[in-house]
């Protein structure tokens, strides 16, 4: 059952994710769980062709104490390193984790025998029908294709699928934990290591509860206005940060705008800039000179453009939130007054890109 303070979510939250997987049927409840937990996916948990141990047996779970700390460890095949095994740690103290206990039993269980016995593509009908109300956004991305060439493909929402619990539980841990690259990849597989230990230690504290609401604009920010870089991308609390300062009117956020692109348009050069950027500098160059009656100047150390007549900086492309909030704390010592900060990204197949503003309140 959705509860009224859901109904307007448009992306499941950490908590609104526990609570339903904890009211789902026993069949799948369990798998959900620890797909969630361990950020494992699908194809990790179940038999699968590619690899030649992709599902894991209760005896794959053991109980250890880590410096005095009891916890669960699960060894599994990680799809992104061809099958290499790693260990994932989750703390067994329920004050700090309310469902590894659970697992614990359920290991202890069916210690010799496959955990689940479930078709694959069930089970992700399962979640996408348990998760319907729902959508995730997907980052615009540069794709290369052979009818449209390469071109960026806009952020966009889909349905909510079982992939998408291994990235919110991505949020939960950078909200939460303070996970950095290092942590995040060791637990995803995404960097080859068996020492949990660098990650473990931050698990060891309450999940802090944060508003089901904020979570939502903020990651709505991240993906459909900043489009992070992959290095960037778990810096999850610069977004909530910023959408807390839109709430308490220190940042006001302006409406987006869809912007024509002229590619023919003179481009404006730096050595280290791809044509498709120097082509965004140059729109947005002609866009301040036409609509604010201001100069520009390229190639500033911290921004693509920057009007310091308005006081306007520009970044084109893929950012992060962080030069926003900094932006705020006057921290440029090249630059003497922010009022302006727009977000540009790429322009798509049919020459269009979205243009974001926010007004420094005040300024």
């Amino acid at each position: 059952m959705i509860k009224d303070f859901e109904k307007d979510l448009e992306i499941p939250t950490p908590n609104v994710i526990r609570r339903i997987i904890d009211n789902s049927s026993d069949k799948y409840r369990d798998l959900m769980r620890i797909s969630y937990l361990f950020g494992l996916e699908v194809s990790e948990m179940l038999p699968n062709k590619k690899i030649e141990r992709g599902f894991f047996y209760g005896n794959d779970f053991s109980e250890v104490s880590i410096d005095g700390e009891d916890a669960l460890l699960l060894k599994v095949p990680t799809i992104r390193q061809g099958g290499k095994p790693r260990t994932i740690a989750i703390p067994l103290n329920q004050k700090y984790e309310p469902w590894s206990k659970i697992i614990l039993k359920l290991s202890e269980e069916r210690a010799n025998e496959l955990l689940f016995d479930i078709v694959l593509r069930v089970f992700q009908e399962h979640v996408e029908k348990l998760f319907k109300q729902f959508k995730w956004i997907v980052p615009g991305k540069i794709r290369t294709t052979k009818e449209l060439g390469t071109y960026w493909d806009p952020s966009h929402y889909t349905s909510f699928t079982s992939h998408n619990l291994i990235e919110m539980r991505e949020y939960e841990l950078g909200l939460c934990h303070n996970f950095n690259d290092l942590d995040f990849g060791i637990y995803f597989g995404t960097e080859y290591s068996s020492d949990y230990r660098p990650y473990f230690n931050k698990l060891l504290s309450k999940t802090d509860i944060y508003d089901n609401k904020d979570i939502n604009e903020a990651i709505k920010l991240k993906n459909m206005v900043f489009n992070p870089r992959e290095k960037e991308k778990y810096r999850f609390k610069e977004y909530l940060s910023i959408y807390k300062k839109i709430k308490r009117k220190i940042i006001i956020k302006m409406p987006d705008k869809t912007i024509p692109i002229d590619i023919n348009i003179k481009p404006a050069r730096k050595r280290s800039d791809s044509k498709r950027h120097q082509i965004l500098k140059a729109n947005v160059e002609q866009i301040i000179r036409k609509d604010k009656k201001m100069t520009c100047t390229f190639e500033t150390d911290n921004f693509d453009v920057y009007a310091e007549q308005g006081g306007i900086v520009v970044e084109c492309g893929q950012t992060d939130g962080r030069k926003l909030l900094d932006s705020i704390e006057n921290v440029f010592t090249n630059i003497k007054n922010i009022n302006e900060f727009w977000v540009l990204d790429f322009y798509d197949h049919e020459k269009n890109s979205m243009l974001s503003k926010f007004r420094i309140n005040g300024k």
